[in-house]
């Protein structure tokens, strides 16, 4: 298990068994965006 961290603004940190770095950057991508919508939407 290799856990990757890094800040841009906040900590993230992601945990992994397999699948490479790119796909962990791809998922923190995914992610922000998705954080993005949310704090756009108010309720």
């Amino acid at each position: 298990m290799k856990t990757l961290c890094f800040e841009i603004g906040e900590r993230y940190c992601f945990e992994f068994d397999s699948g490479t770095t790119s796909d962990v950057i791809k998922s923190y991508v995914e992610m922000r965006e998705i954080r993005k919508k949310k704090k756009h939407t108010t309720k």
